[in-house]
């Protein structure tokens, strides 16, 4: 499961807010609800090419493991 709010703030500078919740097993039969994986994060948006919708993300993601940073040209969907 996965939410994602996006809001544009200013001209060309938006914000995202994200959390995902996933359950992963090696088989079917495998499957646990103590197995949940939970994340969570803020992203800051610059539109760089507003015509070819080209945006430079700058992403923060937290987890029950170590937090990760993303830098992205572009938009993952």
């Amino acid at each position: 499961t996965q939410f994602e709010y996006r809001k544009q703030i200013f001209n060309r500078w938006g914000i995202n807010l994200f959390m995902n919740n996933a359950w992963l097993a090696g088989e079917p039969d495998e499957f646990s609800s103590s197995d949940s994986h939970f994340a969570a994060g803020a992203g800051l948006r610059y539109f760089f090419d507003k015509e070819k919708k080209v945006h430079i993300r700058l992403d923060a993601a937290f987890s029950n493991q170590k937090p990760a940073f993303y830098f992205t040209i572009g938009e993952a969907f």
